[in-house]
């Protein structure tokens, strides 16, 4: 899990507005999951571990000033993960059991701008 939010933080750090950060993320935690399949599965089957309990802080202090500032909608914070990182889990989940159809090149072009209408501020 460490190394998925190490790809994570990597990735938005070089994004300059919410939209790029949510298409960073989207990217490479799609990235991370065809690249570490083992690693992938092991976090996706311990979904509710203590790591990302231990990191709500630094997540919500990271939220609060771009909500604050109308730059992405204003949803209570665990709405926000859900929009963010639900599409792009149950994808990963989905291409790690084998599930026909699954793409993740296409699911890191098309989700990214639908993830981020979702959080985009009204």
């Amino acid at each position: 899990m460490a190394a998925l939010f190490d790809e994570l933080i990597t990735a938005l750090s070089r994004a300059r507005t919410p939209r790029t950060g949510v298409r960073a993320i989207v990217v490479a935690y799609l990235r991370f999951t065809e690249d570490n399949t083992a690693a992938a599965r092991f976090i996706h089957a311990s979904a509710y571990a203590g790591y990302l309990a231990a990191h709500a802080e630094q997540v919500a202090a990271a939220k609060a000033p771009r909500m604050a500032a109308g730059e992405i909608a204003t949803l209570p914070e665990p709405l926000i993960e859900m929009l963010l990182i639900g599409p792009v889990a149950e994808t990963a989940r989905r291409w790690l059991a084998g599930v026909p159809g699954i793409d993740l090149g296409q699911a890191a072009r098309v989700l990214p701008d639908r993830i981020w209408r979702s959080l985009a501020p009204e």
